[in-house]
């Protein structure tokens, strides 16, 4: 990894603790690294293999967030987003392949998973959260998928949660043709509407 201090004009290496695997499996989830919109210097990483890291200096140095519920992870995948709520300081969404969603609103001191999000698809399967988005109105969105190697995903969902009212609504778009076989990565919310 390389930092700058100067605006890119000149960059200085820095030995991460972690892998970074960015054409590991689940290459299409994100966004892993994510800048505090409260305190620019302060950055977050979501890995693949070891649990959620925090950086207090612009990315010089690293440190794991002991306080997040997983800590390494044996599905190849680990941690799939980290989403800053930018209209609230201290809340912070993270999303896990396996595990689902936790949501600190204290600033990363605790975790818990976002009570009543959905577990499984209508056939069985386990969702897996691949990206969010957050709307101008604070709402959060999610896109799911059913696997993490994008040769393998055939089936997903888009769910909307509330924060104040705290209930999940499936949003996923109705397919008119009836075309089987593909699930949901990509995910965006249009910052001027609500």
């Amino acid at each position: 990894d390389v930092c700058s201090s100067d605006l890119g004009k000149t960059f200085q290496r820095v030995n991460l603790p972690f892998m970074m695997g960015g054409n590991d499996t689940g290459q299409q989830t994100g966004e892993r690294l994510v800048v505090n919109p409260f305190d620019p210097g302060q950055l977050y990483l979501a890995t693949h293999l070891n649990g959620l890291w925090q950086s207090p200096d612009f990315g010089a140095s690293w440190n794991r967030v002991t306080s997040f519920p997983i800590t390494s992870s044996t599905d190849d995948v680990g941690l799939s987003f980290v989403r800053f709520d930018p209209q609230h300081a201290g809340s912070v969404y993270v999303g896990a392949y396996t595990g689902g969603i936790y949501r600190s609103t204290d600033g990363g001191a605790t975790w818990p998973r976002i009570a009543g999000q959905p577990a499984t698809l209508p056939d069985g399967e386990t969702l897996r959260p691949m990206r969010s988005a957050l709307g101008p109105d604070g709402i959060f969105y999610v896109s799911y998928a059913n696997k993490a190697p994008l040769a393998d995903i055939s089936n997903g969902a888009i769910y909307r949660f509330n924060p104040g009212s705290g209930i999940w609504t499936n949003i996923t778009p109705v397919d008119p043709q009836g075309i089987a076989g593909y699930g949901f990565v990509g995910l965006a919310a249009d910052p001027q509407r609500v």
